[in-house]
């Protein structure tokens, strides 16, 4: 986490007295202006803590801070006020978000003192933002196998309809349920059956393109979507992920584990596509799979159809 301190201001004595007197407590940037400022943002950045003077050339201490509200908003912010501005820099603090301001000339000591706090107040605003993300994560991934939970999976499936919608590009499913895993559970215990699981999410992450959607979408059942692809790749994939599922070993205390997987592969095409009815049409495939003796992969008949007519 980030402890540097950027000081601007457009007299370069009252630089080098901060400079002086604060290095051996901090890890101190100084610049004339405002634009020196921004570039040393992109360069030097990110600062825990910046420290402007109100009234520069060119940019003013309080466009300067509007300017860190929006490009590093977790930057702690002082403004240096002449004592005839304070109404004007109280005025600013709205705009500038403005953790506190110090009259000049300020001692060195009390700048000092004002940094370790906003230095703590840094460190606050980046703990509780971090803490924020991990909650959106944790209430979109599934905690057991790293991937998206079924409400993230049908977020962003939503998003795909609607690009397929536009484009007119097909958008393919894929529903995969391992085969037997009850029994897995009952003679391994549930700790082997968690490492299939987390297992099965690796090698279908493995098997995809970044653009792809993977999700567990409930129990041993995980779904895949397959943005601007069509049926028959689709399948090709699926093949893939079930011939190296097939494959694996998962070891575990009471012996090594092998399992299958059953799998059904649907699709859509056109303005009228429904990520609802292309799942539950994969979803159905996926049970002809299992009727057909698991561990393989079974298309939907609709879905072959419509591909063998865009081909022709």
């Amino acid at each position: 986490m980030s402890s540097k301190v950027l000081i601007v201001d457009d007299d370069p004595n009252v630089l080098s007295g901060f400079r002086r007197h604060l290095r051996n407590r901090f890890t101190i940037h100084t610049v004339c202006n405002g634009e020196e400022a921004l570039r040393a943002l992109e360069g030097e950045g990110p600062f825990a803590v910046i420290v402007a003077d109100m009234r520069m050339p060119g940019m003013s201490g309080v466009q300067l801070l509007g300017e860190f509200v929006r490009r590093a908003p977790d930057t702690s912010r002082i403004m240096l006020t002449g004592c005839g501005e304070q109404e004007t820099a109280k005025e600013a603090v709205n705009e500038g978000n403005i953790f506190r301001f110090l009259t000049k000339p300020c001692p060195p000591e009390t700048l000092a003192n004002v940094i370790e706090e906003a230095i703590e107040e840094h460190i606050r605003i980046v703990q509780e933002r971090e803490h924020i993300i991990e909650l959106q994560e944790s209430a979109l991934t599934d905690e057991l196998t790293g991937v998206g939970n079924r409400r993230h999976f049908l977020e962003l499936a939503r998003h795909e309809v609607r690009r397929a919608r536009r484009s007119g590009k097909p958008l393919s499913a894929v529903m995969l349920d391992a085969d037997y895993f009850k029994k897995v559970n009952d003679s391994f215990g549930h700790q082997a059956g968690d490492e299939v699981l987390r297992m099965l999410a690796r090698i279908c992450g493995e098997s995809l393109r970044e653009s792809d959607v993977l999700g567990r979408y409930g129990g041993e059942e995980f779904a895949i979507l397959f943005p601007e692809t069509g049926v028959i790749k689709a399948k090709d994939v699926a093949e893939r992920i079930r011939k190296a599922v097939a494959a694996e070993v998962v070891e575990t205390e009471d012996g090594p584990v092998r399992i299958t997987v059953s799998m059904g592969v649907a699709s859509g095409m056109g303005k009228d596509v429904e990520i609802g009815a292309i799942l539950e049409r994969a979803d159905a495939a996926l049970y002809v799979a299992k009727e057909n003796g698991r561990d393989r992969v079974e298309m939907d008949r609709d879905s072959f159809l419509d591909s063998r007519k865009e081909a022709q």
